[in-house]
């Protein structure tokens, strides 16, 4: 059987399909890094349903915190040193 990570998001509003499996798999790539593990990730597959909840997706652009499309989780690289509490 083959082996698959499974990207399931949660139920508020999220970034577009393309944007949000991009950035799940830049942060799985950077845990793998900071472990030292350097083959890649195995096959990953993101479930997307956001859109089918809300009309219209999260956008990267807008930069008004009270916008209701503002993204204020959007991937960005833990700082270098960064330690996990």
């Amino acid at each position: 059987m083959a082996r698959v990570i499974l990207g399931l998001h949660g139920l508020g509003n999220k970034a577009d399909r393309k944007t949000l499996e991009a950035w799940w798999r830049m942060s799985l790539e950077e845990g793998l890094e900071k472990q030292g593990i350097t083959a890649g990730i195995p096959r990953f597959e993101m479930v997307y349903w956001a859109d089918i909840m809300h009309p219209e997706p999260l956008d990267v652009t807008v930069e008004d915190p009270d916008s209701a499309y503002y993204d204020d989780e959007q991937y960005t690289r833990a700082v270098p040193g960064y330690k996990r509490k």
